[in-house]
Order: structure tokens, then sequence, then C-alpha cells
């Protein structure tokens, strides 16, 4: 999130050995056409929800949009629980 220009496979693979993640795995995970089908899902639920920021979350029946500390979070899903 906090990376500062566009994403793309290389900078991404940057990132990842930066945090000492396996980079085998996620080369072969970033090449699975699953991994492909989830993102084209989440992308066309995004467009249906008319969202184009992120971070975005559905909390029960609100749409939040933008960034939220912990503390929020956690009224929200409260909030949606009936809590």
């Amino acid at each position: 999130m906090a990376h500062p220009g566009p994403v793309t496979q290389t900078s991404t693979l940057e990132i990842a050995a930066q945090l000492r993640l396996d980079l085998e795995r996620l080369k072969k995970d970033m090449g699975d056409p699953a991994v492909d089908e989830e993102f084209k899902r989440t992308r066309a639920l995004a467009r249906d929800l008319h969202l184009s920021g992120v971070p975005s979350f559905v909390v029960g029946k609100e749409i939040v949009r933008g960034a939220r500390d912990a503390d929020a979070m956690k009224r929200l899903i409260k909030s949606a629980q009936g809590l």
C-alpha cells in the first residue's frame, strides 16, 4: 500500500523479496488461472458497487471507503452485528 509508484510485476517481486517472501511460490501463484479468475470476480464486484479506490470495505450493509484505524473498524463491525 505504501509503494509510491505503479504496481507492476517487477515492483511486486521487488517488494516481495524485501519482505522475504517465497518468490518462486509467488511467481507460480501469479500465473495460476484460479488467481486470475478471483481478481476478475473481485474487479467485477467492485465495479458493481461503484468502488474505485482502495482500500474499500463492505461491512454489513455499509460501504466504507478509505482507510480506518482498528478501533473504527471494530465499531463498524459491532454496529453491523447489532451490538
